[in-house]
């Protein structure tokens, strides 16, 4: 991720996720690359999991948090750019 290669780092997860469906830190790794290449509901998946298996993690409910945010400012926008109806 800090070479800027989300998608090998999306791949290594989840292939990190096939060994032990458990592992909190590949699920937050992916979302966070997922972010990077701006796919929001993707990471949302991952996040929600990441505080299912470990509900005291602030961190990831910070990011999901901002997560859910984004996704939703991306709806008002993509809302707002649609042509008006003709009478």
């Amino acid at each position: 991720m800090k070479r800027e290669e989300h998608g090998l780092a999306i791949a290594d997860a989840s292939k990190a996720l096939t060994y032990d469906p458990r592992y909190v830190k590949a699920f937050y790794r992916r979302a966070v690359a997922q972010l990077s290449i701006m796919k929001p509901e993707a990471a949302m998946a991952d996040l929600k999991r990441v505080v299912a298996l470990d509900p005291k993690n602030a961190t990831a409910r910070a990011q999901l948090d901002s997560t859910q945010k984004l996704i939703r400012r991306i709806a008002f926008e993509k809302a707002c750019r649609l042509p008006a109806r003709p009478r």
